[in-house]
């Protein structure tokens, strides 16, 4: 009995992954990523997004300052998965 698919056709994990085509929306991000302007861009969502403050208020503003930090999240942690060299590029770029 196999427990995965993977394992049903004889591939180990590293296989797989290499093997997997890569999502479009990776390669959009990417591709954004690539350029000064998009990262410029992506900087500025991360900024709106409250991702780098403190989201707590002291009343019902922290719950809508908190939903939008968790998309800034969810931004961020593609970024570092999918073009962390980018990433860092961007943060430089940044502190100038």
């Amino acid at each position: 009995m196999f427990n995965t698919v993977r394992e049903f056709f004889g591939m180990d994990d590293e296989e797989a992954v290499e093997q997997a085509p890569t999502p479009p929306e990776v390669l959009d991000l990417q591709w954004v990523m690539s350029d000064k302007r998009g990262r410029r861009h992506v900087w500025r969502q991360l900024e709106l997004a409250g991702v780098y403050r403190l989201s707590y208020t002291g009343d019902e503003g922290t719950i809508f300052n908190e939903g939008q930090r968790n998309m800034g999240l969810r931004l961020l942690g593609d970024i570092t998965t999918h073009c962390p060299e980018q990433y860092i590029e961007m943060l430089k770029e940044q502190s100038q």
